[in-house]
């Protein structure tokens, strides 16, 4: 865990211009510098490297499992990643913070992932303000803060519950003891028609179930491809290229190159070189959501 403090340094206004204040940078005659600088802004130009990188604009919509997972498929491959943080409360939320094991990883991340497309927004990348809890805690320097409660309570996303109210403040409900007997036997009769339905149904399903298993060999459908260096990538957004792919999958070892086919959109394969490579950023990668409407899926190619 890291000092969530930052880029707020206690103060709310902080955090709000620390991720909202991007500006697109000068034009250069370099355009790995332009990227560098694009989208930062002057604040966080300044400031001196450091093994945590601040990270905001991400997808709000994002849930917290989903997103540090995220994260650390794309940014695992610049180095040895010590800690994701991120939060749950509305103050906190479209901000991350990845704590790399040194500056030189972090360097280069933040060099090669400014403006990356993740979730359809560009990432907006800048080492930390201060040091993370996970640095401290390596090189000895970590001291124990308190926290009030309100605020853990925030970054947890939970709100706390309200206190019990006395029982002569809460009037007592008036409740009614009389029941038709004809109701209750019009209930139970409908309880026994609903699982009467529900034995249908599952007997129904079960027979289907059967009936597919009876067909002939040459109806069965066809079997996965054996396991092999070359991966198949399907229901990719139409606007995916080999660079964002490559990005995403030069992170894992044996890496060979990415395949697209000219008029089939949607569709990649990547090559290996081994099945045993491929197998690891198959598993890994399975089911990376784009965005919304494209979740994508692997598999071995034929």
């Amino acid at each position: 865990m890291m000092d969530t403090d930052h880029p707020s340094n206690n103060n709310s206004n902080n955090t709000t211009n620390n991720s909202t204040t991007s500006s697109p940078s000068s034009s250069s005659s370099s355009s790995g510098a332009s990227k560098e600088t694009s989208g930062a802004s002057k604040e966080t130009a300044d400031l001196p490297p450091n093994p945590t990188l601040y990270i905001n604009n991400l997808n709000e919509k994002i849930k917290k499992d989903e997103l540090v997972k995220s994260l650390h498929a794309l940014f695992t491959r610049f180095g040895t990643i010590v800690d994701i943080v991120a939060h749950k409360s509305d103050k906190l939320r479209g901000q991350a913070w990845v704590v790399f094991k040194d500056v030189v990883s972090s360097s280069n991340a933040l060099r090669d992932m400014q403006n990356f497309q993740f979730y359809d927004k560009p990432l907006r990348v800048a080492y930390a303000k201060t040091k993370s809890d996970a640095t401290a805690k390596a090189d000895g320097s970590f001291v124990e803060r308190k926290r009030p409660e309100k605020r853990k309570a925030e970054d947890e996303g939970v709100v706390p519950r309200k206190a019990k109210k006395d029982k002569k403040d809460t009037p007592k409900k008036a409740t009614t003891t009389t029941t038709s007997s004809s109701s209750s036997t019009a209930a139970a009769a409908a309880a026994a028609a609903a699982a009467a339905a529900a034995a249908a149904a599952a007997a129904a399903a079960a027979a289907a179930a059967a009936a597919a298993m009876e067909r002939q060999e040459g109806d069965i459908l066809p079997r996965p491809a054996a396991p092999n260096n070359t991966l198949l990538l399907e229901n990719l957004p139409e606007t995916t290229d080999d660079v964002r792919l490559t990005t995403l999958f030069r992170a894992y070892p044996g890496f060979r190159e990415v395949r697209t086919i000219p008029g089939r959109r949607g569709i990649a394969f990547i090559d290996f070189e081994t099945i045993a490579t491929a197998t690891v950023a198959m598993n890994a990668l399975q089911h990376f959501k784009f965005n919304a409407d494209n979740i994508m899926v692997i598999s071995y190619a034929k």
